[in-house]
């Protein structure tokens, strides 16, 4: 039988199983590629993440005033986010938070390391950095300062949480804590740091291992450039949630979880 002699119900079916064919094919050579691409290349595909956000909109039966009692519907609308955009809104969340450690009373101090605001009175820097009896204070971004107390001994551990000392003579700068997140980040999961002990920078990568058996890890392991990062800079997740600080002990970003129970007015992410 030759094309002419088809009706047009056997056209169109033909036409469709043309076009079923060629979709999954085209599927077949596509995810073929993906497999053999680059890392970069996948990198950038998967920068652009869809996010479905619904909207409720009142839809009106009928333009009468016997309708006024509109029926709300439910819509869904698809809203293309770019990882430049995601990365920007977690830095914007995140730097309110990051404060400079200078030493008090000096006159035009230069910093010696980056903090964090974990609380409403607690600030987490690096530990090693600090010596007991000295007095320091804390730079925050908006301009200010707070008086630290003085450490009465040398911190057990690589992150050490200064509390903001009280004075009832002068009112003291409020703090902006950070969100914190007590989960561990996931395999692959975007990472940011952000650091600049005179002007703010960050560097972004991802998550490149995590412990198999599921325990809490006692360091980050990313792809994050540490070298140009200062002591006591932060580790955010996409969120803008605290996820570990940067040490000269260890080496490394410090997870949340090792040192953020030492502050219970701390605000959590699960």
């Amino acid at each position: 039988m030759s094309v002419e002699q088809l009706t047009k119900s056997q056209l169109v079916l033909l036409a469709l199983l043309v076009s079923f064919v060629s979709s999954i094919a085209s599927g077949i050579v596509t995810v073929t590629l993906m497999d053999q691409a680059p890392q970069g290349v996948t990198q950038t595909i998967n920068q652009v993440v869809e996010h479905t956000v619904e909207r409720v909109v009142p839809v009106m039966a009928t333009q009468t005033a016997a309708a006024a009692d509109a029926t709300p519907v439910t819509t869904q609308q698809t809203v293309i986010v770019k990882e430049s955009e995601a990365i920007a809104d977690a830095v914007a969340a995140a730097r309110p938070s990051l404060v400079r450690i200078v030493p008090a009373g000096a006159v035009d101090p230069a910093p010696i390391a980056l903090g964090v605001a974990i609380s409403a009175s607690g600030i987490a820097t690096d530990a090693a950095l600090l010596k007991p009896g000295n007095e320091y204070e804390a730079e925050l971004p908006g301009g200010g300062t707070v008086p630290l107390v003085p450490l009465s001994a040398a911190p057990k551990g690589p992150v050490v949480i200064l509390a903001v000392a009280t004075d009832t003579a002068t009112e003291t700068p409020s703090l902006a804590p950070i969100t914190l997140s007590q989960k561990p980040l996931a395999l692959g999961q975007t990472v940011i740091a952000l650091s600049g002990l005179t002007s703010a920078s960050i560097e972004h990568g991802l998550v490149t291992s995590v412990p198999d058996d599921g325990t809490a890890p006692t360091s980050l392991a990313t792809d994050l450039a540490l070298a140009p990062l200062s002591y006591g800079s932060i580790a955010i997740d996409a969120e803008g949630a605290l996820a570990g600080i940067y040490t000269s002990t260890t080496g490394g970003f410090v997870p949340t979880a090792a040192f953020a129970s030492s502050s219970t007015t701390a605000r959590t992410k699960s």
